[in-house]
């Protein structure tokens, strides 16, 4: 098993949809971990809030990347009139993170998984997705 300590981890990487919009996943990336986890948080509440699942995951030798929504946390964008985003936009920016964090980390095998309206979005995303995550 790894330790690893909220002091020392996730490291964040910085995400830029094709629109242009900005974030950071938060990555949690052990010594020797075979696959990981892209975690989609629910609505309303920044990844950051999710870091002790991150290092949780960590200490049992699976990478954890945390995904952050449009409008939430890190995100260059906020809720306005003027902004108009959907689902559409949101899963792209899965697809987004889950480049990011193979980036970050390859040779790992990926899972999607999520809490709320993340855990609804993540199966909406892996049934658009052609190839096995």
């Amino acid at each position: 098993m790894t330790t690893i300590t909220l002091s020392s981890a996730p490291r964040l990487i910085p995400v830029r949809a094709a629109d242009g919009a900005t974030a950071q996943i938060g990555l949690v990336l052990p010594d020797g971990a075979q696959c990981g986890l892209l975690w989609l948080p629910a609505m309303g509440v920044a990844a950051r809030h999710y870091a002790p699942l991150a290092v949780h995951c960590g200490e049992q030798g699976i990478a954890c990347a945390m995904h952050e929504w449009r409008g939430i946390g890190s995100s260059s964008l906020r809720a306005a009139r003027a902004r108009d985003w959907g689902y559409r936009e949101l899963l792209r920016d899965i697809g987004t993170s889950f480049d990011a964090a193979r980036a970050a980390a390859p040779g790992l095998s990926w899972l999607l998984g999520g809490h709320s309206l993340g855990g609804q979005l993540a199966l909406l995303f892996i049934s658009q997705v052609p190839a096995p995550i």
